[in-house]
């Protein structure tokens, strides 16, 4: 059983963490797209961009706070998974 318990955990992180690659890239993206329209004056939309890519990186943070979170009630340091669900 605890076996078990250990692969499942095991697969939700894996599958936490390469959903926070797919999140990560579009965040780079947006930056790249941000940084080209800077360097065109085209301050307002460089603003969006940005404003996108650090929304995709909170989102992302999140869900990898959430996953260590998981993974350190499974190795039983459930006062270190709190901090991270917090």
């Amino acid at each position: 059983m605890k076996t078990f318990v250990f692969l499942a955990l095991l697969c939700l992180v894996a599958t936490s963490v390469l959903s926070a690659c797919v999140g990560l890239s579009e965040a780079i993206e947006h930056y790249n797209a941000g940084m080209e329209l800077q360097k065109q004056r085209r301050l307002q939309k460089a603003m969006a961009e940005y404003d996108e890519a650090i929304r995709l990186l909170n989102s992302e943070l999140a869900q990898i706070y959430s996953s260590r979170g998981v993974a350190y009630c499974a190795l039983g340091q459930h006062e270190r998974a709190i901090q991270d669900f917090n």
